[in-house]
């Protein structure tokens, strides 16, 4: 009985001195609500009183929020409002520093099931030195929230490199070897991510529906596309089978496939799981749901493959309005998505009455408002991005010009700074392009350019010419001068078009830029 005694009064003393040192976390998770995303929560956090042994890890098993969200856009954000009201009730009890940290990371987890990553990271920041400091599962699960936020936000390095330090700190687990997995695979690293699956294969000692979900996708990418779409069609007969309500899983499981069919050649099956993964999404998570953008990207890209590119560019605006406003916005897939709404329009002369250009162009401001908010547009990868949303701007009908051109202006500047790819083909084929749209740009814009983004005159080794002045030959009535700028807008449209032409061939040399 001594023993345990000074077994139990030691385990507590420690535990009170982790506890200490975590004293002031609510001070810390206050500051949540002066992010810009003003998350309605985290107002009332006061640490008091000191916890019972063993108490941490059952907290941290025991997740209230732990849902599916399959309500669709309105559905899903009310419940996530309601899990913030009672997180709010439940501090306003004074609960203690390791009760209020617990229930903080199942929020986190509620606002990352919902792609709410913004406010996800602003909590995840604020208790991470907390975790750190009281190390074991408070550690081990910060860890994990963080890794995936950061795949949310296709930061894949950044996840990878938190889930080898949760493997090498944690106890040997079959999940953490699941998503290392999937990061790796993601990243390309397809041997790593086959040695992680038969780890986490060899602790649990069975082959389950995710082993063969994950077998199917490393061996897809390995070449090995027969015994791929082998693996994720039994994935996908026993997910049915075992979760036939989780819409969600199941219907990640249809993107897959859809993939594997892609690379295997058959494109009426890759339509037929993209579009089964489409319809899930939305009537679960909604229209604005990252993974239902995703889906609508994937199966505008088979309908391009088709040669159906009426539906290609209706689903591919659907994806880019997704992905202009998500949190997790990255300038890879807006490139991917905008050029080829381009290559459509160009190839198809979509006339603006039935959608043009003008249908994305609000979606090109919105995405460069959030990723100024991020400081992402900063370097070689943001000017190339730029470039292709300011040939959105300047191949519509009728042409933004000031808007073409100030885009023009912010690409040239990053593209001419960035030093770890050789860009001068670009920087030649932005010359023309800006050259174009100059003509039309009057002299205080591009005075207020000058000041911004430097000297306007030159543009690569192009100069700009002097702007267009009507001589006295040209019509004077009202209905010669518009006939005659109609005139003018179809010769001009046809050398934009031969311009993007010139610019699809000269991306050809830019697979070297990281991100596009």
């Amino acid at each position: 009985k001594a023993t345990v005694s000074v077994l139990y009064w030691v385990t507590q003393n420690m535990i009170r001195s982790t506890l200490r040192r975590g004293l002031h976390i609510a001070k810390q998770l206050r500051w949540c609500t002066m992010q810009p995303w003003d998350a309605p929560v985290l107002k009332r956090l006061e640490g008091k009183g000191m916890m019972e042994v063993g108490r941490a890890t059952d907290l941290l098993v025991d997740d209230p929020w732990d849902e599916d969200f399959m309500q669709g856009d309105a559905g899903n954000d009310v419940r996530v409002g309601e899990i913030e009201g009672e997180f709010m009730r439940y501090l306003e009890e004074r609960r203690k520093d390791d009760q209020v940290v617990a229930m903080s990371l199942h929020l986190a987890g509620v606002y990352i099931k919902n792609y709410k990553l913004d406010k996800a990271e602003a909590m995840l920041d604020r208790l991470l030195p907390w975790c750190r400091s009281a190390q074991g599962p408070f550690l081990w699960k910060i860890l994990q929230k963080i890794a995936t936020l950061r795949f949310k936000q296709n930061r894949q390095p950044e996840c990878a490199e938190l889930l080898e330090e949760l493997a090498s700190i944690a106890p040997p687990n079959a999940a953490t070897h699941a998503n290392l997995t999937t990061a790796y695979n993601s990243m390309g690293e397809y041997e790593k991510a086959l040695e992680h699956i038969e780890k986490g294969i060899a602790l649990k000692g069975y082959v389950d529906k995710d082993d063969k979900w994950a077998l199917g996708l490393v061996k897809k990418n390995l070449g090995e596309v027969e015994e791929g779409l082998r693996y994720l069609e039994e994935a996908l007969v026993e997910h049915y089978k075992e979760i036939p309500d989780d819409k969600v899983m199941i219907a990640k499981l249809h993107d897959s496939l859809g993939d594997a069919y892609v690379k295997s050649g058959n494109l009426a099956k890759a339509e037929e799981h993209y579009l089964t993964a489409y319809r899930y999404f939305q009537g679960t998570v909604g229209d604005s749901s990252p993974l239902t953008g995703s889906a609508a990207g994937l199966l505008g890209k088979v309908y391009l493959q088709q040669g159906n590119k009426a539906e290609a560019r209706k689903y591919l605006i659907k994806s880019l309005e997704v992905e202009a406003h998500k949190d997790g916005i990255h300038c890879t897939p807006l490139y991917d998505l905008i050029s080829t709404i381009l290559t459509i329009h160009v190839e198809e002369s979509v006339p603006e009455e039935e959608g043009g250009l003008r249908d994305i162009h609000p979606m090109i401001e919105a995405a460069i408002v959030n990723l100024d908010k991020r400081g992402d547009l900063v370097d070689g990868n943001g000017g190339v991005l730029l470039h292709k949303m300011g040939e959105a701007f300047l191949l519509a009908q009728p042409n933004e010009h000031i808007k073409a051109y100030k885009t023009f202006a912010r690409a040239k500047y990053l593209l001419e700074n960035e030093t770890q790819a050789d860009l001068s083909s670009l920087l030649d084929i932005l010359a023309i392009e800006m050259s174009a749209a100059a003509q039309y740009v009057p002299q205080h814009i591009k005075d207020e350019v000058e000041s911004q983004w430097g000297s306007s005159r030159t543009v690569g080794r192009v100069a700009t010419p002097t702007p267009r002045r009507p001589s006295p030959s040209e019509p004077v009535t009202e209905e010669d001068r518009l006939r005659a700028e109609n005139i003018r807008l179809k010769e001009e449209n046809a050398k934009l078009r031969a311009i993007l032409h010139k610019v699809r061939e000269g991306f050809k040399a830019l697979d070297g830029l990281d991100t596009i």
